[in-house]
Formats: C-alpha cells, sequence, structure tokens
C-alpha cells in the first residue's frame, strides 16, 4: 500500500509531503517535498502509482451546529449554542475526551483557511486521478482514498510528547530528531533523516504517515456517529492500548 501524508498549509510553499510504501509491516520513505508551488502535479503522479492512502493534516468539515444555525441566521441576532458546541466538531471533542488535546477549532482560528486549502486540494486532485473518496474504515481501501489526520494527536497516542516540537530552532529539531528515534522502529528511508527533522512541515507530513499506518492495520478510534463524521469529517487516530 502507498501511503502519502500531507501536512497542510494556507500556502503552497508551506506544505510537506510524504511518500511511502507499506510492505510487510516496513514503512519505506520514498520522497520528501517541500516548499513546492504547485503540488498537484507530483500529488496526482504518487497517487497513480497504485493503491494509494492520502492522509491530510486538515480539518475537512465544519460542526454541524455552526452549518446548521449560521444557514439562517442574520446579523445582530442571537446564535443559541454555546462557543464549544458551536466551534468544535465531534471529533474535536473525541479527541479531547482520549487525549486531553484540543484540535483548532475549525470555526473560530486562522485553522479554517487551511481547511479550505485542503478541500481545494482534494477536489484538483480528483479532477487529474478521477475518483478518490474519505473513507470511514479500513475495510474501504481499495483502490485509494483520503482521512483527516491530526500529527499532534497521533504522537501523543503514541505515548510521547505531542508539544513542543515545531520550529525551527535547535532544540525543536532536536525534538524532532528524538520523536523519530522513537516512532521509527518500523522506518526504513531513502531520504536524509536530517533533511526530515530539519524541516517541521516535512515532519510533520512524516506523522500523518504513521496515522495512515494506524488506519490501515485497525487500530484508529471510530466515530460513534457515522452521519455526523460524514457531515463535520473526522480525525483518525490510534486508540489507546
Amino acid at each position: 500500500m502507498n501511503i502519502i501524508g500531507l501536512d497542510c498549509a494556507a500556502q503552497n510553499q508551506n506544505i510537506g509531503l510524504v511518500y511511502a510504501n507499506l510492505v510487510n509491516g516496513i514503512i519505506n520513505i520514498k520522497e520528501v517535498k517541500v516548499g513546492l508551488s504547485d503540488i498537484i502535479p507530483i500529488l496526482s503522479t504518487w497517487v497513480e502509482r497504485g493503491p494509494c492512502l492520502l492522509c491530510i493534516d486538515a480539518p475537512l468539515g465544519w460542526p454541524m451546529p455552526m452549518t446548521t444555525l449560521l444557514g439562517s441566521h442574520s446579523a445582530g441576532e442571537m446564535l443559541h449554542s454555546d462557543a464549544n458546541t458551536f466551534f468544535r466538531r465531534e471529533t474535536d471533542l473525541c479527541i479531547k475526551r482520549v487525549y486531553n488535546k484540543n484540535p483548532l477549532d475549525i470555526g473560530a482560528d486562522r485553522i479554517a483557511r487551511v481547511a479550505l486549502s485542503a478541500l481545494n486540494i482534494i477536489d484538483r486532485l480528483r479532477q487529474e486521478v478521477g475518483h478518490l473518496p474519505l473513507l470511514w474504515s479500513p475495510e474501504e481501501l481499495s483502490s485509494g482514498g483520503v482521512i483527516e489526520v491530526y500529527p499532534a494527536a497521533t504522537i501523543i497516542s503514541h505515548g510521547l510528547n505531542g508539544t513542543g516540537y515545531k520550529g525551527k530552532e535547535q532544540d525543536k529539531v532536536k525534538n524532532r530528531r528524538e520523536l523519530f528515534e522513537n516512532l521509527g522502529s518500523r522506518t526504513v528511508t531513502d531520504v536524509s533523516i536530517d533533511y526530515l527533522v530539519q524541516k517541521e512541515d516535512a515532519f510533520d507530513a512524516f506523522i500523518c504517515v504513521l496515522a495512515g499506518v494506524d488506519f490501515i492495520e485497525g487500530r484508529s478510534i471510530a466515530p460513534s456517529s457515522i452521519e455526523t463524521a460524514r457531515q463535520e469529517g473526522w480525525i483518525w487516530v490510534k486508540a489507546p492500548s
């Protein structure tokens, strides 16, 4: 199985991409890309190489209460909802309950721009390669599909610290290297590990790949309501051991 990790951003030059193979339980990192002006050509090439799971670090939907209430809202009127219900999806609340980690509120933060970028990427990619559905269980993964992931939660789910590794400072680079040493026991790489840990966007894309492996191998928390997940999106993260 081919796995693509996509650390999304509002601007293409800040997007990290990792292309890997999962064969007999071993993750082989084949290519890493950061700073491309247009990611669709390389993504299309990777997806067309065979069955592929695309793992995107970005929200792919909005909270149902928000979409319902805003549809009929006029300026100055009361919104009858508390902030957590209005701005957070069921999957965000699940991550908080299980791992005490709050994903960024899709409706109340700049992450919304990242979400729009991700949806645009998916749409453009579908125009190039054809059907590429969102997946709701590993059993649906045949020719290919897309899942939403969250690197910080994936790191925590593997028993490590999901904070303090972002940034260009040397202590942050050191933290990323230590995380790779702990998380990469099943990983071989055709690219420089130094490059992977120097570039935080590349490193997050690598963590997206790990989240994809958890999904493929059936270790991820599944939504309690598929109907809600189909509307709001769902973060696939490993269940507690």
